[in-house]
């Protein structure tokens, strides 16, 4: 079936735009559209070189993004496996870079490459249209992990205020009870993404490009019973589920940051700085997810403005990218030690090693000198009292 002339049997209310769920009316004029957009065929007219630049230059960012979580699940699990294997912020931590690299993967073989190529966009158009299954699996996928990393920074800051709170039993307690938690942070996500499991994917088709939409199978209905029984719509949208998803991880994670700084008041100053790093960086991952929550309110609430086609084309996934981006480099800025192991700065990894063997000496010099001390004491107490 070419998918240039396929036709679009569908309502304007249950039409989700890629990941973002944005509803557009097809029968709004061109004249007040900044970003043009039909479901009947590739449009003409675009200029491939400023198109593919787009691609390009974030390509550039993302791969490099992927390089920087590959580095640090190669430092966590491999090279320095004895070290951070063993804390539960790591283990956490490279859950979410592992998902980070499948959804930028994701993003630069297929999103953006459907995008921002027109030369491609009749040949990929229909190849696409006719693999109902890809087109499933593709939009349920890329959903499914910009949910998981919502769930996954909800126990990286629960994870931070338990170290200060309780910092006896923290580290036997998460170890515990990771499996659960991994449990946890797989299932969630479903609950998000699960109208698009069951409902059927179209093309739309963007600025010379298109890109995977949905149509809600699914929606809940009620009628009030005041007035004149106005029918009320609640409909299942990713967009709402989203927006929900990330209000609530703002929320958690503001109170427990909050929480994390309180309690680091009270603690030892060598404690409090050893946390206080990772604390920082936690909080500082949240701002992006504030951003993110913006910009799904949009989609959630006014999905029917006609401003919204002009937005969408400055913050059509920059926040995710932000996100993306963001997140390696902020703990990478913060925790000195960490940054160090990552990039492979050998100077002051042989520092620390030195200073920590150096403390090992002074410990069991220290020991044997207050042996030979009590020695002394005991068979010759006339000998030692002169010291």
């Amino acid at each position: 079936m070419n998918a240039s002339s396929r036709n679009f049997p569908l309502s304007n209310q249950n039409i989700n735009i890629s990941e973002t769920s944005f509803h557009f009316s097809r029968h709004q004029p061109h004249s007040q559209r900044r970003m043009q957009m039909s479901y009947d065929g590739c449009i003409p007219g675009y200029n491939s070189f400023s198109e593919n630049f787009h691609y390009y230059y974030q390509f550039g960012y993302l791969f490099a993004a992927i390089c920087i979580n590959y580095r640090i699940l190669y430092v966590i699990w491999v090279s320095h496996r004895q070290f951070y294997s063993t804390q539960s912020f790591y283990n956490l931590y490279s859950i979410d870079c592992s998902i980070s690299i499948l959804a930028m993967c994701i993003e630069l073989c297929c999103t953006r490459l459907f995008l921002y190529f027109p030369q491609f966009c009749v040949p990929l158009s229909e190849i696409v249209a006719n693999s109902p299954i890809f087109m499933r699996l593709y939009y349920s996928s890329v959903n499914y992990f910009k949910a998981v990393k919502p769930v996954i920074h909800i126990f990286i800051a629960v994870n931070r205020m338990s170290c200060v709170m309780f910092p006896i039993t923290y580290s036997q307690n998460w170890s515990n009870k990771m499996r659960i938690m991994i449990s946890i942070i797989i299932v969630a996500p479903l609950l998000v993404i699960w109208n698009t499991l069951v409902s059927r994917n179209y093309l739309a088709f963007l600025n010379g490009g298109f890109s995977i939409i949905y149509e809600r199978r699914v929606s809940w209905v009620s009628r009030s019973t005041r007035g004149n029984c106005k029918r009320v719509e609640l409909q299942a949208s990713l967009s709402l589920m989203q927006f929900s998803l990330i209000i609530v991880t703002v929320l958690i994670t503001m109170v427990t940051t909050i929480i994390t700084f309180y309690k680091m008041t009270t603690m030892k100053k060598r404690i409090k700085s050893s946390e206080r790093s990772l604390c920082i960086a936690a909080a500082l991952i949240t701002v992006g997810f504030l951003l993110e929550a913006m910009t799904q309110s949009f989609f959630a609430f006014f999905k029917d403005a006609p401003w919204l086609i002009t937005v969408m084309a400055y913050i059509f996934n920059t926040t995710w990218d932000i996100l993306f981006v963001g997140s390696p480099l902020v703990l990478l800025l913060v925790t000195t030690q960490f940054r160090d192991h990552v990039l492979g700065i050998r100077i002051g990894r042989t520092q620390r090693v030195s200073s920590i063997n150096n403390a090992l000496h002074f410990h069991q010099t220290h020991h044997t000198m207050t042996r030979y001390f009590v020695f002394c004491m005991l068979e010759f107490p006339e000998i030692c009292i002169f010291f």
